[in-house]
């Protein structure tokens, strides 16, 4: 029982982190600066992960034989993925939309255009530095007191997720899935 009263003792003094009580902040990249979405974007997010890590390994046997030993060599962060409940205007959807289509220009020809808004040719690619967004995952205690944090660096919406459409769906909210890949997280250790 001793081991199982420290338990209780370490669970009373510290609980467990909650899922629940998160939030997404993603500052605006140049490309689209002055878009008023950005100021609401964390209240749409209803679900996103903290990213793990990973090494990428090369196997070696220690003397030429024997058993294989993995030796990290760099690391590896996987994608982010974030589902956002759409507004009944579809604004959310169209931004994400938009900036995409900012990263790489692929819509004029349907509007007859020859040039996007922000002066690119059909399908050229912006400049990272004008695209590329700094995002912020931080989760909460139930005191509202900070538990984690993780700044993203460099990160990049890669993907939007298809959204299904049924008339028995009637309860059910738009949701929208976005896809980021990121240079670097970087786990802040600091408290609050």
């Amino acid at each position: 029982t001793g081991r199982y009263d420290g338990f209780l003792s370490e669970f009373r003094n510290k609980s467990f982190a909650r899922t629940n009580l998160f939030e997404v902040v993603i500052n605006p990249p140049k490309i689209m600066n002055g878009n008023k979405m950005f100021e609401n974007l964390h209240l749409y997010a209803e679900s996103a992960n903290i990213p793990g890590l990973m090494f990428a390994t090369s196997e070696t046997r220690r003397y030429g034989t024997g058993p294989i030993e993995k030796k990290p060599y760099a690391p590896i962060f996987n994608d982010i993925s974030v589902s956002f409940l759409v507004d009944g205007q579809g604004d959310l959807y169209k931004f994400f939309y938009t900036w995409m289509n900012r990263i790489v220009s692929s819509d004029q020809f349907v509007n007859g255009n020859t040039l996007s808004p922000n002066g690119l040719a059909p399908f050229e690619v912006e400049y990272k530095d004008d695209y590329k967004c700094q995002m912020m995952i931080s989760t909460f205690d139930e005191a509202g007191n900070g538990v984690l944090s993780s700044q993203i660096v460099d990160a990049i919406p890669i993907s939007i997720s298809d959204t299904a459409f049924s008339w028995g769906d009637n309860d059910q909210v738009m949701k929208l899935q976005v896809t980021f890949t990121y240079f670097q997280h970087i786990l802040n250790t600091d408290k609050g």
